[in-house]
Protein backbone atom coordinates (compact mmCIF):
# COMPACT_ATOMS: atom_id res chain seq x y z
CA UNK A 1 0.00 0.00 0.00
CA UNK A 2 1.35 3.26 -0.66
CA UNK A 3 2.84 5.53 2.24
CA UNK A 4 2.38 9.36 2.50
CA UNK A 5 4.93 11.56 3.89
CA UNK A 6 4.86 11.55 7.60
CA UNK A 7 6.02 15.06 8.44
CA UNK A 8 3.02 15.57 10.82
CA UNK A 9 4.57 14.98 14.04
CA UNK A 10 4.51 18.52 15.21
CA UNK A 11 0.21 18.16 14.89
CA UNK A 12 -1.89 16.99 17.56
CA UNK A 13 -4.89 14.86 16.40
CA UNK A 14 -8.16 15.56 16.18
CA UNK A 15 -10.82 13.65 18.06
CA UNK A 16 -11.81 11.99 14.63
CA UNK A 17 -8.35 10.83 14.04
CA UNK A 18 -8.01 10.07 17.76
CA UNK A 19 -11.36 7.76 17.11
CA UNK A 20 -9.49 6.26 13.78
CA UNK A 21 -6.42 5.14 15.47
CA UNK A 22 -8.41 3.12 18.05
CA UNK A 23 -10.35 0.84 15.31
CA UNK A 24 -8.97 -2.63 14.40
CA UNK A 25 -5.70 -2.03 12.80
CA UNK A 26 -6.52 -3.70 9.75
CA UNK A 27 -9.39 -0.60 9.07
CA UNK A 28 -7.05 1.85 10.08
CA UNK A 29 -4.82 0.54 6.93
CA UNK A 30 -8.10 0.67 5.02
CA UNK A 31 -8.30 4.51 6.40
CA UNK A 32 -5.07 5.63 5.20
CA UNK A 33 -5.27 3.53 1.45
CA UNK A 34 -8.20 5.81 1.58
CA UNK A 35 -6.32 9.46 2.49
CA UNK A 36 -3.02 8.40 0.19
CA UNK A 37 -5.19 6.91 -3.24
CA UNK A 38 -8.14 9.20 -2.87
CA UNK A 39 -10.43 6.71 -4.20
CA UNK A 40 -11.85 2.87 -2.98
CA UNK A 41 -10.23 0.17 -3.34
CA UNK A 42 -10.14 -2.19 -6.20
CA UNK A 43 -10.17 -6.07 -5.77
CA UNK A 44 -6.91 -6.48 -5.24
CA UNK A 45 -6.70 -4.12 -2.29
CA UNK A 46 -9.50 -5.48 -0.88
CA UNK A 47 -7.69 -8.66 -0.73
CA UNK A 48 -4.54 -7.22 0.87
CA UNK A 49 -7.06 -5.84 3.66
CA UNK A 50 -8.64 -9.10 3.97
CA UNK A 51 -5.14 -10.56 4.66
CA UNK A 52 -4.57 -7.85 7.33
CA UNK A 53 -8.10 -8.56 9.03
CA UNK A 54 -6.99 -12.58 9.24
CA UNK A 55 -3.96 -11.63 10.09
CA UNK A 56 -4.75 -9.51 12.97
CA UNK A 57 -7.55 -12.06 14.13
CA UNK A 58 -4.68 -14.15 14.41
CA UNK A 59 -2.89 -12.17 16.94
CA UNK A 60 -0.20 -10.54 14.95
CA UNK A 61 0.62 -7.06 16.10
CA UNK A 62 3.02 -5.71 13.28
CA UNK A 63 2.28 -4.84 9.53
CA UNK A 64 -0.35 -2.83 9.32
CA UNK A 65 -0.42 1.14 8.55
CA UNK A 66 -1.99 4.50 10.68
CA UNK A 67 -2.82 7.69 9.59
CA UNK A 68 -0.84 10.48 11.10
CA UNK A 69 -1.77 13.43 12.58
CA UNK A 70 -2.98 15.99 9.93
CA UNK A 71 -3.10 13.52 7.05
CA UNK A 72 -7.41 14.13 7.07
CA UNK A 73 -6.78 17.87 7.06
CA UNK A 74 -3.49 17.69 4.20
CA UNK A 75 -6.19 15.15 2.54
CA UNK A 76 -8.69 17.63 2.21
CA UNK A 77 -6.45 20.59 1.09
CA UNK A 78 -6.45 20.93 -2.66
CA UNK A 79 -4.55 23.28 -4.61
CA UNK A 80 -6.26 27.11 -5.04
CA UNK A 81 -8.31 26.32 -8.11
CA UNK A 82 -9.92 28.84 -10.44
CA UNK A 83 -12.57 28.63 -13.94
CA UNK A 84 -10.46 31.29 -16.33
CA UNK A 85 -12.64 31.11 -19.58
CA UNK A 86 -14.97 28.77 -21.41
CA UNK A 87 -13.52 28.87 -25.51
CA UNK A 88 -13.44 26.95 -28.50
CA UNK A 89 -17.08 25.48 -27.80
CA UNK A 90 -18.57 23.65 -30.66
CA UNK A 91 -21.46 21.22 -31.05
CA UNK A 92 -23.43 21.99 -28.00
CA UNK A 93 -27.18 23.36 -27.92
CA UNK A 94 -27.83 26.86 -29.53
CA UNK A 95 -23.99 28.18 -28.87
CA UNK A 96 -22.18 29.33 -32.16
CA UNK A 97 -18.88 27.91 -32.90
CA UNK A 98 -15.76 28.95 -31.09
CA UNK A 99 -17.89 31.18 -28.62
CA UNK A 100 -15.62 32.36 -25.23
CA UNK A 101 -17.03 33.19 -21.60
CA UNK A 102 -14.63 34.44 -19.60
CA UNK A 103 -15.13 34.77 -15.42
CA UNK A 104 -12.60 37.36 -14.72
CA UNK A 105 -10.56 37.32 -12.17
CA UNK A 106 -12.70 38.68 -8.98
CA UNK A 107 -14.82 35.98 -6.43
CA UNK A 108 -18.12 36.65 -7.89
CA UNK A 109 -18.87 36.57 -11.53
CA UNK A 110 -22.61 37.75 -12.94
CA UNK A 111 -23.23 36.34 -15.86
CA UNK A 112 -26.68 37.69 -18.02
CA UNK A 113 -27.67 37.94 -21.57
CA UNK A 114 -30.94 37.62 -23.11
CA UNK A 115 -33.16 34.70 -23.34
CA UNK A 116 -31.25 31.83 -25.85
CA UNK A 117 -27.75 33.92 -26.09
CA UNK A 118 -25.99 30.78 -24.21
CA UNK A 119 -26.25 31.24 -20.59
CA UNK A 120 -27.89 27.74 -19.99
CA UNK A 121 -25.44 26.10 -22.56
CA UNK A 122 -22.75 27.15 -20.89
CA UNK A 123 -23.77 26.34 -17.48
CA UNK A 124 -24.55 22.52 -19.10
CA UNK A 125 -20.95 22.51 -20.15
CA UNK A 126 -20.25 23.33 -16.53
CA UNK A 127 -21.66 20.76 -15.03
CA UNK A 128 -20.66 17.96 -17.36
CA UNK A 129 -17.21 18.78 -17.15
CA UNK A 130 -17.66 19.01 -13.29
CA UNK A 131 -19.27 15.71 -13.00
CA UNK A 132 -22.67 17.27 -11.31
CA UNK A 133 -25.29 14.44 -9.95
CA UNK A 134 -28.32 17.02 -12.22
CA UNK A 135 -26.82 16.94 -15.32
CA UNK A 136 -28.80 18.37 -18.14
CA UNK A 137 -28.60 16.69 -22.17
CA UNK A 138 -27.05 18.19 -24.28
CA UNK A 139 -27.66 18.53 -28.42
CA UNK A 140 -25.77 19.64 -31.27
CA UNK A 141 -26.82 21.84 -34.36
CA UNK A 142 -30.31 20.16 -35.46
CA UNK A 143 -29.86 22.12 -38.60
CA UNK A 144 -26.28 20.24 -39.94
CA UNK A 145 -26.18 17.29 -41.65
CA UNK A 146 -22.61 16.04 -39.85
CA UNK A 147 -22.89 18.36 -36.29
CA UNK A 148 -19.55 18.16 -34.66
CA UNK A 149 -18.82 16.43 -31.52
CA UNK A 150 -19.68 18.15 -28.43
CA UNK A 151 -16.27 19.88 -26.99
CA UNK A 152 -14.81 23.04 -25.28
CA UNK A 153 -11.49 23.95 -24.02
CA UNK A 154 -11.69 25.21 -20.66
CA UNK A 155 -8.87 27.90 -19.14
CA UNK A 156 -7.77 26.90 -15.41
CA UNK A 157 -5.59 28.43 -13.29
CA UNK A 158 -4.49 26.10 -10.51
CA UNK A 159 -2.40 27.99 -7.47
CA UNK A 160 -1.41 30.92 -10.07
CA UNK A 161 -0.45 28.99 -12.93
CA UNK A 162 -3.29 28.88 -16.47
CA UNK A 163 -3.68 25.08 -17.93
CA UNK A 164 -5.71 25.12 -20.75
CA UNK A 165 -7.85 21.85 -20.60
CA UNK A 166 -9.58 20.39 -23.79
CA UNK A 167 -13.09 18.70 -22.98
CA UNK A 168 -15.59 16.75 -25.09
CA UNK A 169 -18.84 15.14 -23.99
CA UNK A 170 -17.16 11.41 -24.43
CA UNK A 171 -14.42 12.38 -22.35
CA UNK A 172 -16.95 12.54 -18.97
CA UNK A 173 -15.45 14.09 -16.18
CA UNK A 174 -12.40 16.63 -16.27
CA UNK A 175 -9.96 15.29 -13.68
CA UNK A 176 -9.32 18.59 -12.13
CA UNK A 177 -12.62 19.89 -12.02
CA UNK A 178 -13.73 16.12 -10.44
CA UNK A 179 -14.71 18.11 -6.58
CA UNK A 180 -16.09 21.09 -7.69
CA UNK A 181 -19.88 21.70 -7.42
CA UNK A 182 -22.24 23.18 -9.48
CA UNK A 183 -25.42 23.60 -7.54
CA UNK A 184 -28.80 25.22 -9.09
CA UNK A 185 -32.47 24.62 -8.83
CA UNK A 186 -31.84 20.83 -10.47
CA UNK A 187 -29.00 20.25 -8.27
CA UNK A 188 -30.97 21.19 -5.00
CA UNK A 189 -33.74 18.72 -5.51
CA UNK A 190 -31.01 16.18 -5.97
CA UNK A 191 -29.48 17.13 -2.75
CA UNK A 192 -33.28 18.09 -0.69
CA UNK A 193 -35.77 15.95 -0.03
CA UNK A 194 -39.25 17.14 1.50
CA UNK A 195 -37.99 16.45 4.63
CA UNK A 196 -33.99 16.11 4.85
CA UNK A 197 -30.91 16.55 2.90
CA UNK A 198 -28.80 13.93 1.46
CA UNK A 199 -25.97 15.72 0.88
CA UNK A 200 -22.63 14.44 3.32
CA UNK A 201 -19.70 16.28 4.67
CA UNK A 202 -16.43 14.80 3.71
CA UNK A 203 -15.81 13.11 7.16
CA UNK A 204 -19.33 11.48 6.80
CA UNK A 205 -18.27 10.39 3.75
CA UNK A 206 -15.16 8.83 4.15
CA UNK A 207 -17.39 6.84 7.15
CA UNK A 208 -19.21 5.68 4.61
CA UNK A 209 -16.83 4.83 2.02
CA UNK A 210 -15.48 2.94 5.31
CA UNK A 211 -18.37 1.02 6.04
CA UNK A 212 -18.69 -0.04 2.23
CA UNK A 213 -14.95 -1.33 2.49
CA UNK A 214 -16.07 -3.03 5.61
CA UNK A 215 -19.04 -5.23 3.70
CA UNK A 216 -16.90 -5.26 0.89
CA UNK A 217 -14.14 -7.47 3.32
CA UNK A 218 -16.89 -9.06 5.22
CA UNK A 219 -18.17 -10.67 1.88
CA UNK A 220 -14.44 -11.55 0.31
CA UNK A 221 -13.78 -13.40 4.03
CA UNK A 222 -17.14 -15.66 3.70
CA UNK A 223 -16.60 -16.70 0.33
CA UNK A 224 -12.77 -17.64 1.47
CA UNK A 225 -14.43 -19.31 3.99
CA UNK A 226 -16.78 -21.64 1.56
CA UNK A 227 -13.29 -22.54 -0.02
CA UNK A 228 -11.77 -24.27 3.36
CA UNK A 229 -11.58 -27.46 3.88
CA UNK A 230 -12.27 -28.63 7.37
CA UNK A 231 -8.90 -29.89 9.27
CA UNK A 232 -11.40 -32.07 12.04
CA UNK A 233 -11.37 -35.64 11.57
CA UNK A 234 -14.75 -37.01 9.85
CA UNK A 235 -16.95 -38.37 12.14
CA UNK A 236 -19.00 -41.60 11.50
CA UNK A 237 -22.70 -40.85 11.31
CA UNK A 238 -23.59 -43.34 13.98
CA UNK A 239 -21.33 -41.31 16.48
CA UNK A 240 -22.53 -37.78 15.52
CA UNK A 241 -25.01 -37.26 18.46
CA UNK A 242 -22.73 -38.73 21.00
CA UNK A 243 -21.77 -36.50 24.00
CA UNK A 244 -17.87 -36.02 22.69
CA UNK A 245 -18.47 -35.44 19.20
CA UNK A 246 -21.18 -32.39 20.25
CA UNK A 247 -18.10 -30.73 22.48
CA UNK A 248 -15.82 -31.23 19.34
CA UNK A 249 -18.00 -29.42 16.98
CA UNK A 250 -18.26 -26.62 19.75
CA UNK A 251 -14.21 -26.16 19.59
CA UNK A 252 -13.78 -22.57 18.80
CA UNK A 253 -10.23 -20.29 18.35
CA UNK A 254 -11.35 -18.75 21.66
CA UNK A 255 -11.91 -22.13 23.62
CA UNK A 256 -9.35 -21.99 26.74
CA UNK A 257 -6.86 -24.61 26.79
CA UNK A 258 -8.30 -25.64 30.64
CA UNK A 259 -11.34 -25.87 29.17
CA UNK A 260 -10.24 -28.18 26.30
CA UNK A 261 -7.42 -30.00 28.98
CA UNK A 262 -10.67 -30.71 31.70
CA UNK A 263 -12.83 -32.77 28.36
CA UNK A 264 -9.50 -34.56 26.72
CA UNK A 265 -7.89 -36.32 30.35
CA UNK A 266 -7.75 -39.51 29.89
CA UNK A 267 -8.20 -41.56 33.21
CA UNK A 268 -7.26 -45.43 34.29
CA UNK A 269 -10.58 -46.55 33.56
CA UNK A 270 -10.15 -45.39 29.79
CA UNK A 271 -6.45 -46.67 29.55
CA UNK A 272 -7.91 -49.80 30.65
CA UNK A 273 -10.53 -50.15 28.33
CA UNK A 274 -7.94 -49.15 25.48
CA UNK A 275 -5.80 -51.89 26.70
CA UNK A 276 -8.70 -54.13 26.66
CA UNK A 277 -9.81 -53.47 23.19
CA UNK A 278 -6.18 -53.17 22.14
CA UNK A 279 -5.86 -56.94 23.52
CA UNK A 280 -8.95 -58.01 21.97
CA UNK A 281 -8.24 -56.40 18.60
CA UNK A 282 -4.92 -58.72 18.98
CA UNK A 283 -6.24 -61.51 19.05
CA UNK A 284 -5.34 -63.80 16.30
CA UNK A 285 -7.70 -67.18 16.30
CA UNK A 286 -10.79 -64.37 16.45
CA UNK A 287 -13.76 -67.29 14.97
CA UNK A 288 -12.31 -69.55 18.30
CA UNK A 289 -12.52 -66.69 20.00
CA UNK A 290 -15.95 -65.91 19.27
CA UNK A 291 -16.96 -69.24 20.00
CA UNK A 292 -16.00 -68.55 23.99
CA UNK A 293 -17.60 -65.90 23.93
CA UNK A 294 -20.79 -66.90 22.81
CA UNK A 295 -20.03 -69.84 25.65
CA UNK A 296 -19.63 -66.76 28.15
CA UNK A 297 -22.56 -65.07 27.07
CA UNK A 298 -24.54 -68.13 27.55
CA UNK A 299 -23.49 -68.85 31.41
CA UNK A 300 -23.69 -65.45 32.50
CA UNK A 301 -27.55 -65.47 30.74
CA UNK A 302 -28.20 -68.22 32.94
CA UNK A 303 -26.47 -66.74 35.86
CA UNK A 304 -28.07 -63.95 35.37
CA UNK A 305 -31.76 -65.84 35.25
CA UNK A 306 -31.00 -67.67 38.37
CA UNK A 307 -30.80 -64.68 40.44
CA UNK A 308 -33.48 -63.15 38.62
CA UNK A 309 -35.64 -65.85 40.19
CA UNK A 310 -34.15 -65.66 43.18
CA UNK A 311 -34.57 -61.58 43.35
CA UNK A 312 -38.53 -62.62 41.90
CA UNK A 313 -38.68 -64.41 44.82
CA UNK A 314 -37.28 -62.59 47.83
CA UNK A 315 -39.88 -59.33 46.78
CA UNK A 316 -41.39 -57.78 49.56
CA UNK A 317 -44.54 -59.50 48.06
CA UNK A 318 -43.26 -62.95 48.78
CA UNK A 319 -42.01 -62.57 52.19
CA UNK A 320 -44.87 -61.39 53.55
CA UNK A 321 -46.49 -64.05 52.32
CA UNK A 322 -44.77 -66.74 53.72
CA UNK A 323 -44.70 -64.35 57.12
CA UNK A 324 -48.56 -64.52 56.98
CA UNK A 325 -48.84 -68.21 56.22
CA UNK A 326 -46.53 -69.05 58.98
CA UNK A 327 -48.59 -66.85 61.57
CA UNK A 328 -51.93 -67.87 60.42
CA UNK A 329 -50.75 -71.51 60.82
CA UNK A 330 -49.56 -70.75 64.68
CA UNK A 331 -52.58 -69.47 65.73
CA UNK A 332 -54.43 -72.77 64.20
CA UNK A 333 -52.12 -74.91 66.27
CA UNK A 334 -52.59 -72.92 69.68
CA UNK A 335 -56.71 -72.86 68.99
CA UNK A 336 -56.50 -76.46 68.36
CA UNK A 337 -54.81 -77.33 71.86
CA UNK A 338 -57.03 -75.00 73.68
CA UNK A 339 -59.95 -77.35 72.50
CA UNK A 340 -58.49 -80.54 73.17
CA UNK A 341 -57.70 -79.16 76.95
CA UNK A 342 -61.08 -78.29 77.21
CA UNK A 343 -62.51 -81.93 75.64
CA UNK A 344 -59.76 -84.16 77.62
CA UNK A 345 -58.68 -82.07 80.66
CA UNK A 346 -61.18 -84.02 82.80
CA UNK A 347 -61.72 -87.29 81.06
CA UNK A 348 -59.81 -90.24 81.44
CA UNK A 349 -59.31 -91.95 78.46
CA UNK A 350 -58.34 -95.95 78.05
CA UNK A 351 -55.12 -96.50 76.39
CA UNK A 352 -53.78 -92.88 77.41
CA UNK A 353 -50.16 -93.31 78.01
CA UNK A 354 -49.72 -96.12 76.03
CA UNK A 355 -47.43 -96.42 72.72
CA UNK A 356 -50.21 -96.43 70.81
CA UNK A 357 -51.87 -93.40 72.16
CA UNK A 358 -48.43 -91.39 71.81
CA UNK A 359 -48.03 -92.32 67.88
CA UNK A 360 -51.36 -90.79 67.40
CA UNK A 361 -50.41 -87.57 69.53
CA UNK A 362 -47.11 -87.12 67.45
CA UNK A 363 -49.46 -87.37 64.08
CA UNK A 364 -51.44 -85.34 64.95
CA UNK A 365 -48.87 -82.34 66.14
CA UNK A 366 -47.18 -83.34 62.22
CA UNK A 367 -50.35 -82.63 61.15
CA UNK A 368 -51.18 -79.27 62.74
Amino acid sequence: MNNIQEDHHSQEPDSFETWINERPKWLQSAARLLIDSKRMPNDAEITELARLCFKEASGAKEGYSKIVPGALAQAAQRPELRINKISGVSGINAIKADATLAFGNTNLTVIYGANGSGKTSFSRILKQACGSRAKDEMLGNVFSNEPPPAAADIELSISGKAQLVSWTLSGGVLAHLRHVHVFDTKAAQMYMGKNEATYEPSRMRFNSSLIVICDRVSTFLKQEKKTLASKLPSTPPILIYAAPIQWLNTLKATTKLEVIEQKCEFSKELDDERVATETALAQKDVEGRLKVITQDRLVYKRIKDGIDSLKSALVDEAIQAVITARSDANKKRNIANEEAKKVFANVALDGVGQSTWMCTMEACKRIL
